[in-house]
């Protein structure tokens, strides 16, 4: 009982959270990330049209590793290019993490190598991994820190997904 509480609670405070950073919506960053074929890509070129997700992952941290296996796990067809994982990586370590990590079921996911940290800095991220609903360029909410349960924040992104179509 006492863990059904604190699921629950924990789930009240993200949705609470996420609420109140959508009311301080800001404007999408400016950075430069590597694309999978080594080229450089700015933020322009990350972002997505409409309601989409930012993942931003470090390989081989435990809530990462979590993250990048529930969103694989859980998103529905159709919604991998609206879900744009950013990796704390070189772009060959990116690619192995993802694929080890995510499986098959993150083919036709958009992803970006940061091996410099330069979107993790311009996007004020806190912590060990981040998420953010986006809107075109722009940041409607974000949580980040560390995410010992990535089912927590699963409804959000639903919701963030399906419920902006």
């Amino acid at each position: 009982m006492k863990n059904r509480l604190c699921s629950v609670l924990a789930r009240l405070v993200v949705l609470l959270s996420l609420a109140a950073s959508s009311a301080y919506a800001q404007e999408g960053p400016r950075f430069s990330v590597t694309a999978p074929d080594g080229a450089p890509a700015d933020f322009s070129t990350v972002e997505g049209k409409g309601p989409w997700i930012l993942a931003y992952v470090v390989p081989d941290s435990a809530p990462s590793n979590r993250l990048v296996r529930a969103l694989a796990e859980h998103w529905k067809a159709g919604e991998a290019p609206r879900i744009v994982f950013i990796v704390s990586a070189a772009p060959d370590v990116a690619k192995t993490y993802l694929v080890n990590t995510g499986g098959e079921a993150l083919t036709g996911a958009r992803w970006y190598a940061d091996p410099q940290g330069a979107a993790w800095k311009a996007l004020k991220f806190q912590g060990a991994l981040a998420v953010a609903g986006m809107d075109g360029g722009r940041i409607d909410w974000k949580l980040d820190g560390v995410i010992m349960d990535p089912g927590v924040l699963l409804p959000a992104v639903d919701k963030w997904l399906g419920g902006q179509r």
